[in-house]
């Protein structure tokens, strides 16, 4: 088996969503390519401008050194294609100068990306992000990868087909994570309907604008009705899943709609993890549920690869759009668009109670992601390492 020194530029201590997106990717890339990946991590979060500790770095003449000393270098997954970041020299979190891109001489892609305008957009991030598109095609190293989140469709609402013959897309790593670890009896609890529920709490004035049909405080008081309703029903254990900080705050408002004897009894709560491995942690929890419903991206994502049957509670389009790619937008629900509660409630029990069918769908998808990953990692290796 050939070896590759491997450079992975990515986000390792932000969100355990993202260690589950890499687990998959980089697994799947081993065995697609035939190659033991030597791998070296370059935490992305350390070149944000808001990072001021010392182990900071940029996308600079030294990062060009760092990629050529690797065999293959990989930025990403992750959400980074945003085009609100009008400072930036692409428009995007990945601030690289057309100078610096023209220093790289080794094998480069840009990995599963989001690409996200639902954070606001500029015209001036919107023609960076060209320029630096239109350079990047023009280079024989270089290869562009979106993530199925609608991205694709984003790029083209933006630029019309332009990008269509390099610009290429790619299932989310997640899919694939590998949650090998038995079922935790402190949370998984034999007897029950095991139910993991994730709520985001980040980008809330984006979630729940002043515009929307539902205010936070009142999507709060009906994911509780639905929680205890659900409890009472279906004798439900519940365990919530935060992905990254900012959800513990969602976690405690939405117990505090939860009455007291039900949140002693049938109620739990997954420890804040973050950092490779941690994913094995998490993930194994939603291996072993009996169903998924979660607002982030990698709560529907990973569910769906660990055929657990998943309902999206879509406050942002990329788990809209997600379930849409998927051919399976029965189970995603608007919850910022009015009254939802009914509706989640009827569909939780259908899952609850006959999960084959859904079960089969989720295989179905599986495989059809399997072979869509295969396919482009053999790109890869037939494009940048052949």
């Amino acid at each position: 088996m050939k070896q590759l020194d491997f450079l992975h530029v990515a986000s390792f201590n932000g969100n355990v969503g993202d260690n589950a997106n890499h687990n998959g990717s980089l697994r799947l890339l081993m065995q697609n390519l035939g190659a033991q990946l030597q791998v070296k991590q370059l935490e992305i979060r350390k070149s944000y401008n808001n990072y001021t500790l010392e182990d900071g770095w940029s996308f600079d003449e030294k990062f060009a050194d760092e990629v050529n000393a690797h065999d293959l270098t990989f930025v990403g997954g992750g959400n980074y294609f945003e085009l609100w970041l009008s400072g930036s020299q692409t428009g995007t979190t990945i601030d690289i100068s057309m100078a610096v891109l023209e220093k790289i001489k080794s094998p480069t892609v840009f990995y599963g990306l989001g690409c996200d305008i639902a954070m606001g957009v500029e015209q001036e991030a919107i023609d960076k992000f060209e320029r630096f598109l239109d350079y990047l095609d023009k280079r024989q190293n270089f290869m562009v990868f979106l993530r199925n989140d609608g991205s694709q469709q984003t790029l083209r609402d933006l630029y019309g087909t332009k990008f269509d013959h390099f610009v290429r897309c790619v299932p989310d790593g997640g899919f694939f994570v590998d949650a090998t670890q038995k079922s935790d009896p402190d949370f998984i609890v034999p007897g029950k309907k095991n139910i993991v529920v994730n709520l985001s709490g980040d980008m809330m004035d984006t979630r729940f604008p002043d515009s929307s049909n539902m205010s936070y405080a009142d999507f709060i008081s009906q994911i509780g009705i639905v929680l205890e309703t659900l409890i009472d029903r279906q004798n439900a254990n519940i365990i919530f899943i935060p992905h990254m900080y900012k959800d513990i705050s969602c976690i405690y408002d939405c117990m505090e709609n939860i009455n007291d004897f039900k949140n002693r009894y049938n109620v739990r709560v997954a420890p804040l993890l973050t950092g490779v491995g941690s994913e094995n942690t998490i993930f194994s929890l939603y291996k072993h549920a009996d169903l998924a419903m979660g607002m982030r991206f990698h709560a529907n994502v990973c569910p769906v690869g660990l055929n657990t049957p998943a309902i999206g509670l879509s406050s942002y389009k990329q788990v809209k759009e997600l379930y849409r790619e998927l051919e399976l937008e029965s189970s995603c629900i608007e919850v910022n668009k009015g009254n939802f509660k009914d509706t989640l409630i009827e569909l939780a029990t259908e899952y609850l109670t006959a999960p084959l069918d859904i079960k089969r769908k989720l295989k179905r998808q599986k495989t059809k992601l399997s072979a869509w990953i295969i396919r482009e990692h053999k790109k890869i290796d037939e494009i940048l390492l052949g």
